[in-house]
């Protein structure tokens, strides 16, 4: 099966990976990995490293110690920030192009094409500032996926939204997930949403004494291969839940 080819897959190992600011830990001996497919969720309390962990893999942060590895050769990755950062005098269109490589044969035909995906039609000469929120933030998606990368990587890209766009961004980001076969890593403060829309949540646990940096935990919740409504109606769904709340607990205790 597709989603079997996926998981074989490795693109990013990390090993050991620890993390440290003027010399009090964020995280510590980090080993795990992100696999072409996947919907990774870092879920954890405030303050528990999860945005200077991703900084770390877009490469904007340095590690204190242990490896980052690219699996495979020319691996491309993209960000989606928590607030949109659209070049406010461009249209939809012209953003969406500006993250086209240079060398694509008709970039405003494929630009076009992602903002049907992200359900845009009608809105392609709109500015940012004609566009709600949630539709700045679906023109940040058509941008990031405009790139065609390998990784797509978010931090916190719903925060910002009412309950209901929440609920339809995050079904729209599946399905982007599903059709395109990108990997997604996202950073969220969402339970309901780590377990719905993952593969793999990696659970960040700060140390109960605060000295030794965070660690982490990888669970996982569902195959590449179960739809978005089913894994709303399954009973599974609160099992992978209270797996979540169970490691975040940990602090708690």
């Amino acid at each position: 099966m597709e989603g079997e080819r996926y998981e074989r897959e490795t693109l990013i190992k990390l090993d050991d990976l620890s993390k440290v600011y003027h010399e009090n830990p964020v995280f510590s001996r980090i080993n795990c990995e992100i696999s072409r497919g996947d919907f990774i969720c870092v879920v954890g309390p405030s303050g528990s490293g999860k945005t200077t962990l991703l900084r770390c893999l877009l490469g904007v942060e340095k590690i204190s110690s242990g490896f980052i590895y690219q699996e495979s050769d020319g691996i491309r990755f993209t960000y989606v920030p928590q607030q949109p950062t659209l070049l406010p005098w461009r249209s939809a269109l012209e953003n969406v192009v500006s993250g086209i490589f240079p060398g694509v044969s008709d970039p405003k035909a494929q630009a076009l094409e992602i903002l049907k995906l992200v359900g845009l039609v009608g809105k392609e000469n709109a500015l940012p500032r004609q566009l709600s929120g949630g539709m700045q933030q679906r023109v940040s998606f058509a941008r990031a996926l405009a790139s065609a990368p390998d990784i797509v990587f978010m931090d916190e890209p719903f925060s910002a939204l009412d309950e209901m766009r929440r609920a339809e961004l995050g079904r729209l980001v599946f399905d982007l997930w599903q059709r395109s076969g990108v990997t997604f890593v996202m950073n969220t403060h969402s339970i309901e949403d780590a377990s719905i829309l993952s593969t793999k949540v990696w659970v960040m646990t700060p140390a109960k004494d605060r000295t030794g940096g965070a660690s982490l935990r990888v669970l996982d919740t569902w195959p590449r291969t179960e739809s978005f409504d089913s894994r709303k109606a399954s009973d599974s769904q609160a099992t992978v839940r209270a797996a979540i709340e169970r490691e975040i607990s940990v602090v708690a205790a």
